[in-house]
């Protein structure tokens, strides 16, 4: 009877052992995947120098879209000075992600140049 007893107790402190370590471990996995879903929001300004009106305007914006969804939360294209100011979540998008991608589109962004074909493509206002 004495060694049935002394195994209950041995069960009942396994049990709760790993009992606690299921609550801890689950406990663990919310606090990384909290980590994982913040957010750190930039604003930058471009300069780009080609943008001089709404058609190019338009062009820059249709390169921002092919970037990452949701990634750019705001753009706002002053055309009159040639400048772009972009919000967006640096942890999913690189600063050089949204310069390249306007560089890809035939314009210089910042000190990123224009990719020379695609400025040859661009209408004779925009280059």
């Amino acid at each position: 009877m004495q060694s049935i007893q002394k195994k209950s107790g041995f069960y009942r402190r396994k049990h709760q052992l790993q009992t606690s370590l299921r609550y801890w471990g689950f406990g663990l996995v919310l606090l990384a995947m909290t980590g994982c879903f913040r957010q750190e929001l930039l604003t930058v300004e471009i300069e780009i120098p080609q943008m001089r009106s709404e058609q190019c305007a338009q062009r820059v914006l249709r390169a921002l879209g092919t970037l990452e969804a949701d990634a750019i939360l705001e753009a706002e294209l002053k055309v009159a000075e040639g400048l772009a100011v972009i919000k967006y979540d640096s942890t999913r998008l690189h600063l050089k992600n949204i310069e390249h991608a306007i560089s890809i589109a035939g314009f210089d962004a910042n000190d990123v140049l224009a990719r020379p074909d695609a400025r040859d493509a661009l209408p004779e206002e925009c280059r």
